[in-house]
């Protein structure tokens, strides 16, 4: 790859993604932090829901973070009966964390919630947009896939 393609790589990146952050995040942000969870409790909670019970490691490589950092996050979810361990029946070292029932409500509502909210910010997009911006996020989660790939 060429330096003027890096240059504007870098470029974008510093000039998008605050935004980006800044408008699209922090919406979810405000909701999350009234519920007193955290954007990473709320990502644990769509992978449990997306892919059922996981592991500690599973979900640090799925959230890109360290299993101690994962750790506080589920003793958080525990905390607040959302989340419980499970032993796996053949080898009780194997530790799998999976939504509870009020979990899976919780987290339906939440998920609700932030549509709406979501929906609110972006009522002034025409379809068009809107697509391009779907498109741009799909883009973005391949590109992000890519990267975890090559670790």
């Amino acid at each position: 790859m060429e330096n003027k393609d890096i240059d504007e790589i870098l470029e974008g990146m510093f000039t998008v993604l605050p935004v980006f952050c800044k408008r699209v995040l922090k919406i979810s942000d405000d909701i999350l932090r009234d519920q007193e969870i955290s954007r990473p409790h709320f990502q644990i909670m769509k992978n449990l829901r997306s892919y059922g019970p996981c592991s500690m490691s599973d979900l640090g490589r799925l959230l890109s973070v360290s299993k101690p950092n994962v750790t506080t996050l589920v003793d958080k979810l525990v905390e607040l009966n959302i989340v419980r361990r499970k032993f796996d029946d053949v080898d009780r070292r194997i530790v799998n964390i999976e939504l509870t029932e009020q979990g899976r409500d919780y987290f339906e509502k939440l998920l609700e919630t932030l549509k709406v909210a979501l929906s609110k910010s972006m009522k002034k997009f025409t379809k068009d947009d809107l697509a391009l911006f779907k498109e741009t996020i799909n883009n973005m989660k391949t590109l992000i896939s890519r990267m975890i790939e090559e670790e």
